[in-house]
């Protein structure tokens, strides 16, 4: 989690990457997994909730500035830019009203 929402990266495509995404979204699982075996099912609800991401949130500005400095993402089509955010903002839960506010935000920046 911290290499896709570092405040100053080494390496901006990482935090997009398909392959980060992946793995990140498998250990938040295997975290969850383990935290609701060990605390019951509230804890699962308690992960549920962390994990649905909003505006207000430090990762939600992080994945601004990322997105802000791709310097390809303003020329892929819809369909890859939904994607870029997806990966971008995994393991983290986005609505699809959000995803389309956030790319129209940095189409617009």
């Amino acid at each position: 989690m911290e290499a896709k929402f570092n405040e100053d990266p080494n390496d901006l495509d990482i935090s997009a990457s398909p392959l980060a995404s992946k793995i990140t979204k498998r250990v938040v699982e295997a975290l969850v997994e383990y935290d609701t075996q060990m605390k019951g099912e509230s804890a699962r609800e308690r992960w549920i909730n962390w994990l649905m991401i909003s505006p207000k949130r430090r990762e939600w500005a992080i994945a601004e500035k990322y997105a802000q400095k791709d310097r390809q993402f303003k020329s892929l089509n819809k369909g890859e830019k939904i994607q870029f955010v997806r990966d971008l903002f995994s393991p983290f839960e986005i609505q699809e009203e959000q995803v389309e506010h956030f790319i129209q935000s940095i189409v617009n920046y």
